[in-house]
């Protein structure tokens, strides 16, 4: 390929595939294919394109300063939407940078509570549970916070439990988060209360076997995990309904296009296609179109594997060891 020009067509697989990664939070997936293409050469007016893609993946793997690099070439190279998501991104990793100038010593006073709780609330955002526990936890740990603010890193905390699928330990921090000035966070509390009493359900509903009475309860604790990105509960929960014998086969369908679909999130991608082509055979007509466009996806990261660019070793390219 280094005698002639990648084609459009080629570019936009790979950048779609790239997409695709990012959506089901595969980041070293779309680090490995982004960046062998952003170092190719052969990327054109999209490269700024690329890069914006590439920085995101970098935020996943907690790689920041590669992320600082690219989203500052996007900033500059990417289309005006993209240059302006790249600025905002760039902004939030000098949060993370005063967050942890913060935390260093541990935190005291609301200042220094309010930039660690900020930092929290950008990952928390993300979708970065990891980093989210992190800073609030250091908030929680602080002195001479507001109690508004202690609410906060409580409701946080409880936050992340959830995720995790610990409902008592998430209790325990709602009850200090309502101890204090939680006044400001009342819905949000009741959301995770909902949360928790889903993950209560769908643990009672596996002890001793599955009966039809419990299928309900399995479906919310499934839906609910899944809406909270808990993809190792959901898939659990959705398993226990798949193998239990009791649902009729559109409604096994409905079940494996779940499935399917926690497995692309957790990047099993040989089992997602699996239960996706099931799905595509076995559930109602909405169903089975909703698996076809997922299993199309799939074919889209394999076509993207397929376009190999030829590397310069000579290029400079900036790497983070």
């Amino acid at each position: 390929m280094s005698d002639t020009s990648v084609s459009d067509e080629d570019i936009q697989t790979v950048i779609d595939a790239g997409e695709r990664y990012l959506e089901v939070d595969d980041h070293q997936g779309a680090y490995d294919l982004l960046h062998q293409w952003h170092e190719s050469g052969h990327l054109g007016d999209r490269q700024g394109e690329v890069a914006f893609h590439l920085a995101e993946a970098c935020m996943g793997l907690d790689a920041l300063d590669a992320a600082m690099y690219y989203f500052e070439e996007a900033s500059r190279d990417a289309p005006a939407t993209l240059q302006q998501r790249a600025q905002e991104r760039i902004a939030e990793i000098g949060r993370r940078d005063d967050a942890e100038e913060a935390v260093h010593e541990g935190v005291a006073g609301d200042d220094e509570a309010e930039t660690v709780l900020r930092a929290a609330d950008d990952a928390l955002a993300n979708n970065d549970f990891d980093t989210a526990f992190e800073y609030y936890t250091q908030a929680y740990d602080g002195i001479q916070m507001t109690e508004a603010q202690i609410s906060r890193a409580s409701v946080g905390l409880a936050r992340c439990h959830a995720e995790r699928g610990e409902p008592d330990e998430a209790e325990g921090y709602l009850q200090v988060a309502e101890s204090n000035d939680a006044s400001q966070l009342t819905g949000e509390i009741a959301n995770i209360r909902t949360r928790l009493e889903e993950v209560r359900a769908g643990e009672a509903a596996l002890e001793g076997g599955v009966d039809r009475s419990e299928l309900d309860e399995l479906n919310e604790a499934a839906l609910g995990a899944a809406a909270s990105r808990d993809w190792e509960s959901a898939f659990r929960y959705f398993e226990q309904m798949y193998e239990s014998g009791l649902l009729p086969e559109s409604d096994r369908g409905r079940v494996a296009h779940n499935m399917g679909l926690t497995c692309l999130y957790t990047h099993d991608y040989d089992a997602a296609h699996q239960y996706l082509t099931e799905s595509q055979s076995t559930s109602r007509p909405e169903v089975a179109e909703r698996s076809t466009v997922l299993l199309a996806h799939l074919d889209d990261l394999d076509d993207a594997a397929d376009i190999i660019p030829e590397l310069d070793p000579d290029q400079d390219i900036y790497r983070e060891d």
